[in-house]
């Protein structure tokens, strides 16, 4: 995919599915949305109910929407923007639990050498 686009990347996306929300919902709604992607986690049980429900999902997570849809997100959207905050957001994400481990660990080994 990357490859197409021009850009010295290598990797692809990873979707991870979290299972359904909502009880109206089939418990595959976000495995038939993400069906064919490289890599998909979900819960158990959504895994035995895919198993159950005898039912097969075909690849769908590369197919664009309609060029309409397209040119509307392209006029709406101000991507450099919401790059930078995903960016952000998502390294503080990482960032603050690594933190507090290491902090925890500091606090730990203090007591340890204090305890001898």
């Amino acid at each position: 995919w990357w490859a197409e686009k021009q850009l010295p990347l290598a990797q692809e996306i990873i979707f991870a599915s979290t299972g359904t929300k909502k009880p109206e919902d089939p418990p595959w709604k976000y495995v038939e949305a993400f069906a064919g992607s490289d890599i998909q986690t979900n819960p158990p049980a959504t895994n035995a109910a895919v198993a159950k429900s005898g039912r097969t999902f075909t690849r769908q997570v590369d197919q664009l929407p309609p060029q309409a849809i397209l040119d509307e997100i392209a006029a709406k959207v101000d991507l450099a923007r919401l790059e930078a905050v995903l960016m952000e957001e998502g390294v503080q994400k990482f960032a603050d639990p690594q933190k507090a481990l290491l902090a925890v660990i500091a606090q730990k080994r203090a007591a340890l050498v204090g305890a001898k």
